[in-house]
């Protein structure tokens, strides 16, 4: 977003859609070579074009945290938009102590850099509970591949799980009265790409040595990421 993001309607909706677009570790860049003074001048003239000025740390912090695809994004990098950085480096300079009117000019001056970067892991907004007797599956991930699933009957949340993306989670699985880390796949079955279960599944793979099978067994589920 290079000399544009203050021109956008909706900031949050765009970092939502750059972050949706990313491998991990990709990288979002905002930025501005004649910095927030500058788009400020330009939303003070004519507000329709220009809606919004460049972000500060407080600001940018607010988006990720209170919309959940943009929850991914790590902030690495930020330039031009803290007076008090500026204030402290023309101090560390020069000696001298500038006014807070000075410091927050030398800001609007600066170039404007913000630097974020798609985390590996997602952390959900909020988390999601799931919890059933343990269902039998088909089998094919101890058969198949060596590495036994527990599967929830979806029957009992296919609403819930109509809304919930596709792809890995992780989290905790409480069976037997104890806890243990959980990885599950929340999908249509497509490590085995068949239609041997048409309907979305839930397999739970327990981080735990168990000594015997636990069908039927009650098995909750919390997904954190």
């Amino acid at each position: 977003f290079n000399a544009c993001f203050g021109n956008l309607w909706s900031q949050p909706s765009a970092l939502c859609t750059a972050a949706s677009l990313l491998l991990p570790n990709g990288r979002v860049l905002i930025s501005h070579p004649l910095g927030r003074g500058f788009v400020d001048e330009l939303r003070a003239s004519d507000p329709q074009t220009v809606p919004h000025s460049l972000p500060s740390r407080e600001q940018l912090m607010r988006m990720l945290c209170e919309n959940e695809p943009c929850a991914a994004l790590k902030l690495e990098r930020l330039e031009g938009a803290s007076t008090d950085k500026t204030l402290k480096a023309q101090v560390e300079s020069n000696g001298a102590v500038p006014t807070r009117a000075e410091a927050a000019a030398s800001v609007e001056r600066a170039p404007y850099i913000a630097l974020l970067r798609l985390g590996v892991v997602r952390r959900l907004r909020t988390c999601i509970g799931l919890g059933g007797a343990v269902a039998t599956g088909f089998g094919r991930g101890s058969r198949k591949l060596g590495t036994p699933t527990a599967n929830l009957p979806c029957s009992l949340f296919q609403e819930r799980l109509a809304d919930l993306p596709t792809g890995v989670y992780l989290g905790y699985a409480r069976v037997r009265g104890a806890v243990h880390k959980a990885v599950a796949n929340v999908g249509f079955s497509p490590t085995f790409g068949d239609d041997a279960s048409p309907e979305k599944v839930v397999e739970t793979f327990v981080m735990h040595e168990f000594e015997s099978d636990f069908y039927g067994e009650p098995m909750k589920l919390l997904l954190l990421g």
